[in-house]
């Protein structure tokens, strides 16, 4: 019911129900941000606040977006014909060049970009794709000695940019003394065989867990500067943490945090690290795959049950009573 600003102080307190909140800093500075609770309830969720022992990283900075992305003509075994994506829409730099070449297909990856991740879930209407001249085993660039002899064709490609790349923001910050190639946020970690990625705009975390795109002969998914990413080695560690980000604690806790949910949120939230053996991690794992399973297949009915099962592991795992749970919940479904 909307409340008539000429309304006397009596006829709103007639009208409406009130309830006392009580603001903390969630990192106990008052630098931090803000959490405005029930009294108490900041204090029990106290276990839950805090730097997570895992740490999240912004996705390739895949920009000129007209020269470094690019989409497939055609494909032929080790061979992939690939021709840049010029009027990429909202690109800040224009570029009127459109090059097509046909290069090794162990140096394209396809990309993905935040607006294809949602809660548990990937989608990607059309895949485009990205050359990597960087060493996956150490995430290191390849020298243009190595690259003109072993990938001749997308050494030629990026040739006819080289004027823009080197006078790109990402070169002349970050890439000066390095081949014009250069990608401004990548090593190793980006080429971690699986990835808890988000959309980095956005005013909530909504996590996937992705290894492979169906394109390339299930090749790894690159993310760019759109996703925020956290790199694991392990597959059920990944759908472990994925659970927790998705929680409605986590909710809870980042969205206080008044910016995009950057790599810093992991500042604030406390994910331990995994263990196999404790239950309720492994409960988690299983919980976190039957939720991306019940999104792939739009079972939305299913995916809620899985949702609260979630919830109160995530409860559990955090010291959370059933109480407190429910009353973080009714801060959600009152929005």
């Amino acid at each position: 019911m909307p409340i008539d600003q000429s309304w006397p102080l009596e006829k709103v307190f007639e009208e409406t129900e009130r309830e006392q909140l009580f603001a903390e800093p969630i990192l106990g500075r008052n630098d931090s941000p803000w959490l405005a609770l029930r009294k108490g309830v900041v204090k029990k969720i106290k276990s839950a606040i805090g730097k997570s022992v895992y740490q999240a990283h912004e996705g390739a900075g895949l920009t000129p977006r007209g020269v470094f992305i690019t989409e497939i003509l055609d494909q032929r075994r080790e061979y992939i014909t690939v021709k840049n994506v010029s009027k990429w829409p909202g690109a800040k730099l224009k570029i009127k060049k459109e090059i097509v070449k046909v290069v090794k297909k162990d140096v394209v990856y396809p990309v993905l970009f935040g607006k294809e991740v949602s809660r548990w879930k990937v989608s990607q209407n059309k895949v485009y794709f990205t050359i990597i001249l960087y060493d996956p085993a150490t995430g290191k660039i390849f020298d243009e000695k190595f690259v003109k002899i072993n990938y001749p064709n997308a050494y030629a490609y990026y040739y006819n940019f080289k004027d823009t790349l080197i006078n790109a923001a990402n070169y002349k910050q970050y890439g000066r003394g390095k081949p014009f190639y250069f990608i401004h946020r990548m090593g190793k970690q980006i080429f971690s065989p699986f990835k808890v990625v988000w959309g980095e705009v956005g005013t909530e975390i909504t996590a996937a867990v992705t290894s492979q795109a169906s394109v390339l002969e299930q090749k790894l998914l690159l993310p760019d500067y759109t996703c925020v990413y956290i790199p694991l080695r392990n597959e059920d560690e990944a759908f472990y943490i994925c659970a927790i980000l998705n929680s409605t604690l986590s909710r809870l806790v980042t969205s206080y945090i008044h910016l995009h949910p950057d790599p810093h949120v992991l500042e604030y939230l406390r994910v331990e690290k995994y263990n196999p053996e404790n239950e309720t991690h492994k409960q988690l794992t299983v919980l976190s795959r039957e939720a991306h399973n019940a999104a792939a297949r739009d079972n939305k009915d299913r995916l809620y049950e899985i949702e609260n099962e979630i919830d109160v592991c995530v409860a559990k795992l955090y010291g959370l009573s059933q109480r407190d749970l429910d009353y973080i919940k009714m801060q959600f479904s009152e929005k």
